[in-house]
């Protein structure tokens, strides 16, 4: 027989329940979505360094997890923390590993403390995207007094930064009322189902930050792109270049820029099979963030957010699914 979902689901709530850790003051409750990436990723890491075949083996089955993850926790539970504490776990993870197995008599100071400053900078990025991300949010009580114009403009001066005071301040501008929170909102809001907020100028919902970017958190949004996939890529040639083979591509002003020619043996050697696994975790990584970066800044030149040009498209397809049915029905 199998076992019913409800008891399966009290189960675990009961377990999520007793997870706490001692703290001054009491013991402090930890969530589950919080304590799995911890355990998950050393243990990848540890598998992946086994050999080459159990490298790849384990880099696909990571993918394809998180994959899955993704879409149960879009049904069971939108607002889960994963994704973001498995970012922060992974830089933990992979900054102290890089301190630790990486043979730092190979690498310049120079280089270990650029790496360092940049991580730093990516983390704080990171930081000021989730506190400033609140400032996007349209309160509801506040929402419901703005009726008159000299109210909307007070709270849009004291609220809001220029584009928005600029874009409110035309005369064809007025407040709409969202159609989910009953909310009178400002031009170019929208509704996040995760946060089940209104959101100025909202981008997307990222996942991997657990919070909504728009309009006051662009700029750091960016920053954090940039710094991360800089640190990633920078980390990962490090070690690609310590522990393979490396070549000498150019020199400029006495500033060696390296690749790594020939990783045949890095297996050999369990520590340097775990440097190389988190190099190729690392490049997986700022792969998904470069496109990330791409991805936003094309949307920052076109001048539309990712829910519009989502929306436009929406509206593309049915405008050619009307026209298949009209010309079907009319045959």
């Amino acid at each position: 027989r199998s076992i019913n979902k409800g008891v399966c689901l009290n189960m675990f709530l009961s377990f999520q329940d007793r997870l706490r850790i001692p703290w001054k003051g009491g013991a402090k409750q930890v969530s589950f979505d919080a304590i799995v990436p911890g355990l998950t990723i050393p243990l990848i890491i540890g598998i992946g360094a086994i050999n080459l075949y159990c490298c790849f083996i384990i880099t696909f089955a990571t993918i394809c997890l998180l994959f899955y993850v993704r879409h149960s926790l879009q049904k069971v539970a939108p607002r889960s923390r994963f994704f973001f504490m498995w970012t922060l776990w992974s830089i933990i993870y992979l900054l102290l590993l890089f301190e630790i197995t990486v043979p730092l008599f190979e690498l310049l100071p120079e280089e270990n403390c650029i790496l360092v400053v940049l991580v730093c900078f990516s983390l704080f990025c990171t930081f000021k995207t989730r506190r400033k991300a609140m400032q996007n949010s349209v309160l509801q009580n506040l929402a419901l007094e703005l009726e008159s114009g000299e109210k909307l403009m007070g709270y849009v001066e004291e609220h809001t930064t220029a584009p928005i005071r600029d874009a409110v301040s035309n005369d064809d501008c007025h407040m709409t009322a969202c159609r989910n929170c009953r909310k009178n909102v400002l031009p170019k809001t929208f509704h996040c189902y995760i946060c089940q907020v209104c959101v100025i100028k909202q981008s997307h919902h990222s996942l991997w930050l657990d919070c909504c970017i728009g309009e006051s958190n662009q700029k750091f949004y960016t920053c954090t792109l940039v710094f991360g996939a800089c640190s990633l890529f920078l980390g990962a040639n490090l070690i690609l270049t310590s522990v393979c083979h490396p070549v000498l591509i150019f020199q400029i002003l006495s500033i060696h820029f390296l690749l790594p020619d020939d990783c045949s043996e890095v297996f050999e050697q369990y520590e340097m099979g775990v440097s190389f696994v988190i190099s190729a975790y690392s490049i997986v990584f700022g792969t998904v963030i470069l496109s990330a970066l791409f991805l936003h800044l094309f949307f920052l030149t076109k001048g539309v957010t990712y829910v519009e040009w989502r929306s436009s498209q929406k509206d593309f397809r049915t405008s050619l699914s009307n026209t298949k049915d009209f010309f079907v029905r009319n045959v």
